[in-house]
């Protein structure tokens, strides 16, 4: 991603998107600090919490901050997941650029930590379990997008506390609730690349003799073709 000093790619802009203006966000493995830059250039936050579980990605962080100005904005600390992070401190958590497991793992074990904290996350993989953890702990899904950034995809989404959180179904634990209803830009190229992912891992299921992948895989492209005649 580009720093403050350049142009924000697409993953980058839905986050600040989807984040908004607040008081204090949190953000839950920062490596560079590239968002927390960006945050802060556009207006968006009062003070931002970098937290990551490598010192060294700290240090990063920590230059940059020096570099752009905003070192007086970016509390800059190293802990493992929302440990680093005060009960209610935070208007909005972000997590991005992990997997979706990983992401809801860091979710349930640092609960106590939400207080009502807006969660904005961009998992690398497996979507459905964040969705999934979401749903099952009061939190509504309010907005979801999804950017392009070369030939993959992402979906970056909000949450926030409702009492109106309920179970998901199947497909929109699949592809989003928000973005099933929205329909919104790229989400058709989302489920052809999808659909092309899938095929070349059917292939390669098939050419290894690994049937019950094959099988998965088969029911994944089953879904994801009902998506896409959904989209039409």
């Amino acid at each position: 991603m580009a720093t403050s000093k350049g142009r924000a790619d697409e993953r980058m802009d839905a986050l600040l998107t989807l984040c908004g203006q607040c008081g204090c966000v949190a953000d839950i493995g920062c490596d560079h600090g590239y968002f927390s830059a960006h945050m802060i250039a556009r207006g968006l936050c009062e003070r931002v919490i970098a937290s990551d579980i490598s010192e060294s990605s700290l240090d990063k962080a920590r230059a940059l901050a020096e570099e752009t100005g905003i070192a007086g904005k970016v509390s800059l600390r190293v802990g493992d997941g929302l440990t680093p992070v005060d009960a209610g401190e935070a208007d909005v958590i972000v997590l991005a650029g992990m997997g979706a497991r990983t992401i809801a793992g860091i979710l349930e074990r640092g609960k106590d930590k939400l207080r009502g904290a807006a969660v904005v996350i961009a998992p690398n993989k497996e979507n459905h379990l964040a969705r999934a953890w979401f749903s099952a702990n009061g939190y509504a899904i309010t907005r979801e997008l999804v950017a392009r950034v070369g030939r993959r995809f992402t979906v970056v989404s909000r949450a926030e506390p409702s009492d109106d959180a309920r179970a998901l179904t199947g497909p929109e634990l699949d592809f989003g609730p928000c973005l099933l209803v929205d329909r919104t830009d790229h989400f058709a190229d989302y489920l052809m690349w999808r659909q092309s992912v899938a095929e070349r891992a059917l292939s390669g299921a098939l050419k290894g003799n690994r049937e019950q992948d094959a099988q998965t895989l088969r029911k994944e492209l089953a879904r994801i073709s009902a998506a896409m005649e959904g989209a039409k």
